[in-house]
């Protein structure tokens, strides 16, 4: 899974930046970096790419796990697992929805999707899968840049949702994280389900 040709315009901060910061977007442009006169400052370019390239695979991701997510959720979660970038609490992830994070997790368990922790969990799977596929960072400098209290916490967050290791991301890239993805979302779906059934059955027979 590649994101493919990230295209990022690039403004001066004079009059009339927004107006053709938006005409670069309906033009098709993943984003828009504003610079002060002639001057583009590298760093925030950098940041403006990789956010970018950051949505390409999170909607890439959704594309491939599409048939396990209703349609009304998804909105929610490529907001949700583009946050997820930095720390972010299923509190927080329920003011995205604008709910509470009770009616969240209701709302959740009822299409037959994992937890608000766990989609949070992947969510930053994804953003750990990219750096370590993309950007050839070390397991230490992408827990730090996205946050996590170790390398350590890193690699036990992989191994209990996904059932990896860092070099086996490394190795097969982001598809092989959204391949598991997939499997889990089937695997919530089909639990869900068959709780329904036994419950059905459990009632017919009282």
């Amino acid at each position: 899974m590649l994101p493919g040709t990230i295209v990022v315009g690039v403004v001066d901060s004079s009059a009339g930046a927004t107006r053709r910061a938006l005409d670069l977007m309906r033009a098709g442009a993943d984003d828009v970096c504003v610079a002060a006169g002639s001057v583009i400052d590298a760093v925030e370019l950098a940041q403006t790419v990789d956010a970018a390239i950051a949505r390409r695979v999170v909607a890439q991701a959704l594309e491939a796990v599409a048939h396990w997510i209703p349609a009304t959720l998804r909105p929610f979660l490529e907001q949700l697992w583009v946050r997820c970038s930095s720390p972010i609490d299923p509190s927080e992830a329920a003011k995205l929805y604008h709910r509470s994070a009770s009616t969240l997790a209701r709302h959740l368990k009822g299409a037959g999707l994992p937890s608000p922790r766990a989609l949070i969990a992947w969510g930053r799977l994804l953003h750990a899968a990219y750096l370590l596929q993309f950007r050839s960072h070390t397991v230490e400098a992408v827990a730090a840049v996205l946050g996590f209290s170790s390398a350590g916490a890193l690699r036990n967050q992989l191994n209990r949702y996904a059932g990896v290791s860092p070099r086996s991301i490394r190795v097969g890239g982001v598809q092989v994280l959204v391949r598991l993805l997939s499997e889990a979302l089937e695997a919530a779906g089909k639990g869900r389900h068959e709780g329904r059934v036994e419950a059905f059955r459990t009632a017919i027979h009282e």
